[in-house]
């Protein structure tokens, strides 16, 4: 049973809705369409249905960063494949989950469990097995700059996520399923860690991508889940901004992408394509960075004095992002530390206890694993507004980014759900 809501998350406009309106329900609806049933809930909003039922394929476009209030003002600007959605299908928003961040997100749509649950919360999370913080998908330490260096030091896919993936449930039952990924890191740790059980089409543009979704969805005569991730629209945030034009201009990109390589380019007839269902969704959207909302927790405390040391000696430092902080703070002093950082940060964050918002809710359902508990520590900052907090001791400048996530603001917590009957859409 939940806890009450701590009065720092009741002061918050939206918390994630899991249970029914979640990301987390978006495998677990693809699991039901295919006879599966886990006991976990699924989607509430049936307008989809209309679009799913008797459905052999489905095909979801996780397009990364893509929030549900950026794809309506995109859609109310003229973007193409948004307006078909509206046309002849359903757009509906969802909550992410919490965090709000591409680690949680991905993890939770290919494993079909909450943050709390597959325990793989952020991108800066403090890993007891390497006594470190490390980040998470590239799988390097804290300042590391290639992808998979923790794999030379002893490293494993499992140790990033070793539960069932919703592909090998459904290569169990029969149905084959594809991810698509970039080349780039698609044979990736985090990668080997949540593809498990499919069929992993790399690809290295757009144009290839869609070729390759043609063939594979064309040539397949019986059921299939096609998983299709695409991350430009994230990149263009982060490097330029949410509301920037070169954002707009990528995801229009992606639309018409979709529209003119895949929909106008489709070989099948429309009896076979009726049979295949589109959908789109996304794991976060984005607030834009202003350097004048920036409170570094290290002009303002002794987080020296606070944190605990690893087993190496060292503090364990603020981990998270500067949406969503993480602090490992000594016990005899966390009650301490809560009031000082309450005081310090008086309306420009909430702080609270990590297990009041475990109990409450806020980092998913079902039983929090070891690990997640392990990773989270015991004391969480979440920035009201668009405010940010973070220490100097991280040596990337927040400002270097024109827009971040990881938070509670709606633009970050909304992510839209679309979906289409595939024959709807052909011209």
């Amino acid at each position: 049973m939940k806890k009450q809501l701590p009065k720092e998350l009741a002061s918050f406009p939206m918390l994630p809705r899991y249970g029914g309106a979640s990301l987390v329900e978006v495998p677990a609806m693809v699991l039901s369409h295919f006879g599966i049933g886990n006991g976990r809930p699924v989607l509430q909003n049936s307008s989809y249905l209309k679009h799913t039922t008797g459905a052999e394929k489905i095909i979801l476009f996780f397009a990364d960063g893509l929030g549900y209030n950026h794809l309506v003002r995109a859609r109310n600007a003229g973007n193409r494949l948004f307006e078909l959605f509206r046309i002849f299908g359903s757009i509906s928003a969802l909550t992410t989950i919490f965090p709000t961040t591409t680690a949680a997100g991905l993890t939770a749509v290919h494993s079909g469990l909450s943050p709390q649950e597959h325990g793989l919360p952020e991108w800066n999370v403090y890993f007891k097995e390497f006594d470190m913080v490390i980040q998470t998908i590239p799988f390097t330490p804290y300042h590391g700059k290639e992808r998979d260096q923790l794999l030379a030091m002893g490293g494993t896919p499992e140790m990033l996520y070793d539960g069932p993936t919703i592909y090998e449930e459904l290569r169990r039952v029969g149905v084959p399923s594809y991810v698509f990924a970039n080349k780039g890191y698609a044979e990736s740790t985090f990668s080997r860690a949540t593809f498990r059980g499919s069929s992993v089409v790399p690809f290295t543009r757009g144009f290839d991508l869609m070729v390759k979704l043609r063939v594979l969805v064309e040539a397949d005569s019986g059921p299939g889940y096609f998983f299709v991730y695409w991350d430009p629209i994230d990149i263009a945030e982060h490097e330029f901004g949410p509301e920037s034009a070169e954002h707009y201009s990528e995801t229009n990109m992606f639309s018409t992408l979709i529209v003119e390589e895949f929909l106008r380019k489709c070989r099948m007839s429309r009896e076979a394509a009726a049979k295949v269902s589109l959908l789109l969704t996304a794991d976060h959207g984005q607030i834009a960075v202003r350097p004048e909302n920036i409170v570094y927790l290290d002009d303002l405390v002794p987080l020296g004095e606070y944190c605990v040391k690893g087993g190496n000696g060292a503090k364990i430092m603020p981990t998270g992002s500067a949406r969503d902080t993480f602090l490992f703070v000594n016990p005899q002093r966390r009650m301490e530390c809560v009031a000082h950082l309450r005081t310090v940060l008086d309306g420009v964050a909430e702080v609270l206890l990590t297990e009041d918002a475990i109990a409450c809710g806020l980092f998913g359902i079902g039983t929090p694993c070891q690990r997640f508990l392990d990773r989270i520590g015991n004391v969480l900052i979440l920035p009201r507004g668009e405010n940010l907090i973070w220490h100097r001791e991280y040596r990337k400048d927040p400002t270097r980014l024109r827009g971040t996530h990881g938070g509670l603001s709606l633009e970050e917590l909304l992510i839209p759900f679309c979906a289409a009957r595939l024959s709807d859409l052909l011209d």
